[in-house]
């Protein structure tokens, strides 16, 4: 899990461990861009707690149901991290790759210790 800015070509960088860019991280934060905004995205961004943050917000702000199974729950909130809110519903096709990755790297999911029917999980972005 890196904790650094990455910068492709001469894209914007991207950062943590959420691979954050500075616009995902403007809507989060209902931000305007400016230097402050800049260096508040560098530094959260590369901090666990305050990168957690920032996608909870993305996410909650974003979310809907996109894969249309009639709930909403973590297939949904990582599909609109991933895709983003007009993408979200593209993501079993465009996007598995990227949502295996994720559940098995742990990123959106914590055990819960509290069942005892065996391993259970739970989204970290809701």
């Amino acid at each position: 899990m890196s904790l650094k800015c990455h910068t492709i070509g001469r894209g914007t960088p991207f950062c943590g461990p959420y691979k954050i860019f500075l616009e995902y991280h403007l809507e989060a934060w209902s931000s305007e861009y400016s230097f402050a905004a800049i260096n508040q995205f560098k530094s959260c961004s590369i901090n666990k707690e305050c990168a957690d943050e920032t996608v909870k917000r993305y996410t909650s702000k974003w979310i809907s149901d996109c894969n249309q199974d009639g709930k909403i729950d973590c297939f949904d909130y990582t599909a609109t991290h991933i895709m983003g809110p007009k993408m979200c519903h593209q993501f079993e096709s465009h996007g598995r790759v990227y949502y295996t990755q994720y559940l098995q790297t742990q990123c959106g999911y914590q055990e819960d210790s509290s069942m005892n029917t065996g391993k259970s999980t739970t989204c970290l972005f809701k």
